[in-house]
């Protein structure tokens, strides 16, 4: 294996670490790796077929039949795996009991195909986000970076193509790529005029976490390409949760890992965001929409009511923690929360839209919504998961902290606990907190030169 064996200084002569190029990767790590690239077309650039079938999606499922009946690595994290097989297996047992249990009555709104269909369509996302978890995280770190760095541009191309059609008035191109153009928000310049935030996503939320992902990971590789993008892709979002849980990260990062390094990135970033702000009125105006939503501002250019998002989603999640509540072993069913939400007479009190004929209700939360659609024990076992990674990033750098503290806040404002960016942060972070000890592999020389190739890692 040329150029692949690199005997550091302070490493045992009889030991080589092995660095795999792409050519090494086994196929279902080059797809999964392509996988990650076009993560950001979460929905523009989708196939619809009464759902989006994302790229990342097909390339998914091609990488599972090779890692199922191919050679593999083998994922030896037990914890993790208890973890994550036992929210599947809840899930499963789930699914089972609604299927089997008479189909609910009436009609649903927002719901276009039958309950059983239904309900065995939001089976199978749970299934296939746990097997991009295990193919992600079967990564190698700095394969798993250079794929993410690739797709933090074609996020950006997607993002100005649709920056581009708004500002010529030609929509008709959005729709033939399937890009989301619904869903207007406020416009930063103070107009009101209606703009998109979205970019390839369904919605300004989901750009946002992964802009917020992006921004972390960028100042952990000291990428300013990477964090400029995502400062820029994460204001154009207008994502309240990118804006809170930054800082929050940032904050918790720097009181437990203080580093000075840490401090001057952080401190010369705020200068600039004042800066800016001060001269440029779209970006004044942005941090005036954050600030107003929670309450600090009165009012904000082109914000009518400040604090609705805010007010709406906790109605949400109270209404989807009274589910949980009411269903603690198995929950109401996947993908059914829309299905009780009507029930509940504090939904009254949401926006009227809700109240569409083809309007679904989601908790927007995912924590909650695992919760309500599958009860206590796997909102328990989710969160367990979750915080488990974070935990394990308590002795990495202080960015990477922040990273895991950003991901731990940011899922309890995201749409849908399958959201694919979710389990990607999470795989990323699974891998960071192995980084040290399980990166690179070390193998004898002599095995090395008889086997030809390099040895399978092991997480």
């Amino acid at each position: 294996m040329s150029e692949q064996a690199v005997i550091g200084s302070r490493m045992n002569p009889k030991r080589v670490r092995v660095v795999p190029t792409f050519r090494d990767l086994l196929m279902y790590e080059k797809l999964t790796f392509f996988a990650v690239v076009f993560l950001p077309l979460q929905q523009a650039f989708s196939i619809e077929l009464g759902f989006p079938l994302k790229v990342s999606e097909l390339l998914l499922i091609a990488a599972s039949f090779f890692y199922l009946l191919g050679p593999k690595r083998k994922f030896r994290d037990h914890r993790v795996k208890f973890l994550i097989w036992s929210l599947i297996a809840v899930v499963l047992i789930s699914y089972v009991f609604h299927a089997v249990m008479p189909q609910p009555l009436g009609v649903f709104q927002g719901y276009s195909r039958s309950p059983l269909v239904d309900l065995t369509i939001y089976t199978f996302y749970p299934v296939l986000t746990v097997l991009l978890f295990f193919l992600t995280a079967s990564l190698r770190a700095k394969w798993l970076w250079a794929a993410f760095r690739i797709s933090v541009y074609v996020c950006l191309l997607a993002t100005l193509l649709q920056i581009v059609a708004h500002a010529l008035d030609n929509t008709s191109i959005l729709e033939i790529l399937n890009y989301q153009t619904r869903i207007r928000a406020e416009s930063l310049d103070g107009t009101g005029d209606g703009a998109y935030r979205n970019g390839p996503f369904t919605e300004g939320q989901h750009l946002g976490f992964y802009a917020g992902v992006a921004f972390l990971l960028g100042l952990r590789h000291r990428s300013l390409t990477v964090v400029g993008i995502s400062i820029f892709l994460g204001v154009y979002s207008q994502s309240t949760t990118t804006f809170v849980g930054v800082l929050l990260g940032l904050s918790v990062a720097i009181l437990v890992r203080p580093q000075l390094t840490v401090w001057v990135r952080v401190l010369f970033l705020g200068i600039t965001a004042v800066v800016v702000g001060s001269v440029v009125p779209a970006v004044r105006n942005y941090f005036e929409i954050q600030l107003a939503k929670f309450g600090l501002l009165e009012s904000a250019a082109g914000l009518g009511d400040p604090s609705r998002s805010l007010d709406v989603r906790s109605l949400k999640t109270e209404i989807a923690s009274r589910m949980m509540f009411d269903h603690p072993w198995l929950g109401v069913g996947a993908g059914r929360y829309g299905m009780w939400f009507y029930r509940e007479p504090e939904s009254s009190q949401a926006p009227p839209w809700y109240f569409q004929d083809d309007y679904r209700a989601i908790a927007e939360n995912a924590y909650a919504q695992v919760g309500a659609e599958f009860g206590m024990v796997a909102a328990i076992l989710f969160l367990a998961l979750v915080s488990l990674l974070v935990w394990r990033l308590r002795r990495q750098s202080a960015v990477i902290l922040a990273l895991g503290v950003f991901v731990l806040v940011s899922i309890s404002t995201q749409s849908s606990w399958t959201f694919m960016p979710i389990w990607v942060s999470l795989a990323i972070m699974f891998c960071l907190s192995k980084e040290g000890r399980s990166a690179s592999v070390t193998a004898p020389v002599e095995h090395r030169i008889k086997s030809g190739r390099s040895d399978a890692h092991t997480n």
